[in-house]
């Protein structure tokens, strides 16, 4: 366990030597907040509620979202699959494999340390120039703690489709476009782009089959407290059910990935 810890705190600090990156991240999200919010605003300009088949949302409703939406990026992203690949093709995949470590727990460290201070970052531009002038409201503890809950899931299930997809990079020279298309697809079924509840009904049922809701829009739903604590029970079980479900799949890859591995050169 010391271990991976210091795998998070090396990359904690490893971000946090490149500042300006940083500055340039934070600044680009608070234009894309600002940005989201103003085509509410516009879209609103008639009404400021919409009736949608998840109920009336509201303009309050949708900043609160965009703002949220941005907050959440910050804690499930991860750049793993450039990682994956890069090692794979160095051959320096055969140094993690002879590590007493797990490869799939050196990965989730180290994204826990870049998330953790991309969120530290980026919150405190967040805070101080969009919360002021446009507050989210903070859910019942009851609530916050089924967002804890969504949230991990939430994690663990876009980390474990990028552990996946880094994975074809034993059996595919280059592996760079399955970023974007998870990128897109997450952006679209997610709730990330627009909110699952202005899609057409029948992309919301495709949805519920998918895993991909419960990254984005399960956490800022349940922290809008627009689900009922029973639906919040039924759409942990099956995140739960999907995050099982993929860390077999992964597992099943991984296995048959590091015995087609080989490594040529020094």
């Amino acid at each position: 366990m010391k271990a991976y810890l210091l795998f998070a705190k090396n990359e904690f600090l490893s971000e946090l030597a490149y500042r300006f990156n940083a500055v340039l991240r934070a600044v680009s999200t608070l234009i894309a907040i600002y940005v989201e919010i103003a085509i509410w605003h516009a879209l609103y300009a008639q009404s400021n509620d919409m009736q949608t088949s998840y109920g009336v949302i509201s303009l309050t409703d949708m900043i609160a979202y965009a703002v949220m939406s941005a907050i959440v990026n910050t804690l499930v992203r991860n750049r793993i699959i450039y990682g994956i690949d890069d090692r794979i093709k160095t051959g320096d995949i055969a140094f993690d494999l002879n590590r007493p470590l797990s490869f799939w727990g050196m990965l989730l460290s180290k994204t826990i340390g870049q998330n953790g201070f991309t969120f530290l970052f980026q919150f405190v531009f967040i805070s101080v120039f969009v919360l002021p002038f446009f507050p989210v409201p903070v859910p019942t503890p009851e609530y916050l703690l089924y967002f804890l809950i969504v949230l991990v899931l939430g994690f663990l299930t876009r980390f474990l489709l990028a552990f996946m997809l880094g994975l074809c990079g034993f059996w595919y020279m280059r592996i760079w476009h399955m970023e974007r298309v998870l990128f897109v697809t997450i952006g679209f079924f997610s709730g990330s782009f627009v909110p699952l509840w202005f899609f057409p009904e029948i992309v919301g049922r495709i949805s519920e089959w998918l895993p991909f809701k419960g990254i984005f829009f399960n956490p800022i739903s349940v922290f809008l407290m627009k689900l009922e604590p029973l639906a919040v029970y039924q759409e942990i079980f099956k995140q739960t059910i999907w995050v099982a479900a993929l860390a077999l799949i992964c597992y099943m890859i991984w296995q048959r990935g590091i015995k087609k591995l080989t490594v040529q050169g020094g």
